[in-house]
């Protein structure tokens, strides 16, 4: 994990990279400024430990990006974003039917794109998390059940650009 600290941006962790964090606390202090944390709650439990409540959840998520300088996005219905001011959001986009594999990835690919275009790392979890949740609103109020995260990945332009007509 000591290359991240010789990382001079922030960077998107998610799975295997939040795991690595969790079994090895120490590298926490290695996690570049401004970077994107995107765990699962039993991920997070497994960084921060488990939480009573909702509301401990959301404490322990704006204490840990607060400490480590960091966006911490738990993933959920209603993701919470915590930001390293001490601020935090719930996202308003989303549907139940993006519960499935790969989802994940898609959010990251989207949070890294932003970075990419020279967001802020604020402005990338919120407009990431936000557009992820409106392609799979559009892609899961077509397919249901059946929705994938390739459908997901499709709906992304129509989230972005929804007054642009194919074609």
């Amino acid at each position: 994990m000591g290359f991240l600290q010789q990382l001079p941006f922030p960077v998107v962790l998610d799975a295997d990279a939040l795991n690595l964090v969790a079994k090895y606390p120490g590298s926490r202090a290695l996690i570049p400024k401004g970077s994107i944390l995107t765990p699962h709650v039993k991920e997070f439990e497994r960084l921060v430990g488990p939480a009573g409540d909702q509301e401990e959840r959301i404490q322990q998520a704006k204490t840990f990006a607060q400490a480590h300088d960091c966006i911490v996005v738990v993933k959920g219905a209603h993701s919470l974003i915590a930001l390293p001011n001490g601020q935090s959001f719930f996202n308003s986009t989303g549907s139940p039917y993006m519960a499935t594999a790969g989802s994940g990835d898609v959010l990251t690919g989207m949070l890294l794109a932003f970075l990419g275009m020279g967001y802020t790392s604020e402005h990338a979890a919120l407009c990431g998390v936000f557009y992820h949740g409106l392609a799979g609103e559009l892609a899961g109020a077509k397919l249901k059940r059946g929705t994938l995260a390739s459908d997901i990945i499709a709906h992304i332009p129509e989230a972005l650009f929804p007054d642009i007509e194919d074609g």
